[in-house]
């Protein structure tokens, strides 16, 4: 079972490629899932059939019974509204799963979650694109916004690099990580000692073989409610008024 990464590039966005693949490894990541292949695709915006553009057209030819199609954005394969109908209903009909962030899953295949099989939001998004299809067809987000409000409302996660120190359940929901929490304890606890980002992440290598950058240990302090400390200036600034009550407390 093959694991295909897609994303869609316009050629006005600089440095976009980059970033949007080290998303999408993290959304895979959190779903269990590495990348055996990805397609880039690229183009001045993400219009007309899935199936007509050269990335999309080799992704479908590729595709086998049990593979899944992994991206972030549902706008970069709905070019087309009823097009968009058909290629949910030929990846159903294939069983090949298309699990899109921004809508929060498997948006082909009902999701498999335990010993319970649920629809999860593939077949809200397939009736949604069926009535706007026989309604005479309207902008091609409004299907997708749809689905984002109605996972909204449900307080669901709604797509994306997840949180450290938080996992998306079997139900769809932002819960604790109990293993990265205690990652977090122990980098505010350093950082309270007033060891230094570099220190942290190099104690967190040594001690608990988890690798992090100095500024992913920042991001964690900044995010957390702990009070920060000055990195260059360890303790309280002397002024001249200190300095002199001091000397005074030695002549004394």
């Amino acid at each position: 079972m093959a694991v295909y990464g897609y994303i869609f590039c316009c050629h006005a966005e600089k440095n976009a490629e980059e970033l949007r693949l080290v998303a999408l490894r993290h959304y895979a990541a959190a779903l269990g899932l590495s990348l055996d292949e990805l397609v880039v695709e690229r183009g001045e915006n993400p219009t007309g059939p899935f199936s007509g553009r050269e990335g999309g057209r080799r992704l479908l030819r590729q595709c086998r019974r049990g593979d899944s199609i992994v991206t972030l954005e549902a706008a970069w394969l709905f070019g087309e509204l009823a097009e968009s109908r058909l290629l949910l209903e030929q990846l159903s009909r294939e069983g090949v799963s298309l699990l899109v962030a921004d809508l929060g899953g498997d948006i082909s295949l009902p999701e498999k979650r335990r010993l319970v099989v649920s629809e999860g939001p593939a077949a809200l998004v397939q009736k949604l694109l069926a009535i706007l299809v026989d309604s005479g067809g309207v902008a091609r987000g409004t299907a997708i916004r749809a689905g984002k409000q109605l996972r909204r409302q449900a307080g669901k996660y709604l797509g994306g690099p997840v949180p450290f120190g938080r996992r998306v359940d079997d139900e769809g929901y932002l819960v604790d990580n109990p293993e990265e929490q205690e990652l977090i304890r122990v980098i505010i606890a350093l950082r309270q000692e007033r060891c230094s980002y570099r220190r942290i992440a190099g104690r967190l290598q040594e001690e608990y073989g988890f690798r992090i950058s100095h500024e992913g240990v920042r991001r964690v302090v900044q995010a957390s409610a702990e009070p920060e400390v000055d990195e260059e200036q360890p303790g309280p600034p002397v002024g001249r008024h200190s300095r002199e009550a001091a000397d005074r407390g030695r002549r004394a």
